[in-house]
């Protein structure tokens, strides 16, 4: 059974090794990722032609060479891990300005309250971690 169809767009892994010999899931078929084929990691394509006995792929911009199934990822699973990698970085920089905000307030208050006076180590703690998340 086939992963991948005619007219699907995929995507050429960006990690496969020269050499390397590459299968289709739940198969023997295999074939060897070439030199020649190097240009095309990371690349979007669309599957033209699957071969009814091995079940290797001919891409549109590679009608040369076949790819299997590990040679490929769908182009789904691309952009949700793009996205995923764009939601990390914001939840990371939400984060990185409300713990800014809040020790900025906890030195705020423990000015106002004299904490630099009756706790002089605590007080320094507060500005080194002020200090950390500006």
């Amino acid at each position: 059974m086939n992963k991948y169809n005619v007219g699907q767009t995929v995507h050429v892994k960006d990690n496969l090794v020269i050499g390397q010999r590459y299968y289709n899931y739940g198969s023997d078929s295999s074939d060897i990722f070439t030199s020649r084929m190097e240009q095309y990691l990371g690349k979007k394509a669309v599957v033209v032609q699957v071969d009814p006995i091995d079940n290797k792929y001919k891409l549109n911009i590679d009608r040369i060479h076949s790819y299997t199934d590990e040679m490929l990822t769908d182009l789904t699973t691309v952009t949700r891990d793009v996205e995923l990698g764009e939601i990390r970085e914001e939840v990371d920089s939400i984060i990185q300005k409300s713990l800014s905000v809040f020790y900025t307030q906890q030195v705020e208050e423990a000015l106002k309250n004299g904490l630099w006076k009756n706790n002089l180590t605590e007080f320094q703690e507060l500005l080194r971690l002020k200090k950390k998340y500006e």
